[in-house]
């Protein structure tokens, strides 16, 4: 059996390579974005993540219209983060 958060994880790695990879970034929202992935590995790490912590994707969401247009592919990697969040029901 695989594990559900399996690829939550790939992809919030996937999102680390490219946040350190990028350039031209505003340093605010990016550490505003790393506190938010930050409390999405530990509430993973906790295996706490649970239907209804809709906090989790609310900041990415927003997130990714910050990044559309400077950085496309960040904000790729972060819808796929929403909506493997929601997939969770999360």
């Amino acid at each position: 059996m695989t594990d559900p958060q399996k690829p939550l994880e790939e992809t919030l790695a996937q999102l680390h390579e490219q946040l350190e990879a990028a350039e031209q970034i505003d340093s605010a929202l990016v550490a505003q974005l790393q506190g938010t992935v930050a409390d999405i590995q530990a509430a993973l790490e906790r295996q706490e993540v649970a239907a209804g912590e809709s906090s989790l994707g609310d900041p990415l969401q927003n997130a990714t219209l910050q990044f559309e247009e400077s950085h496309p592919t960040i904000a790729g990697t972060l819808r796929r983060l929403v909506d493997l969040l929601g997939q969770m029901g999360i």
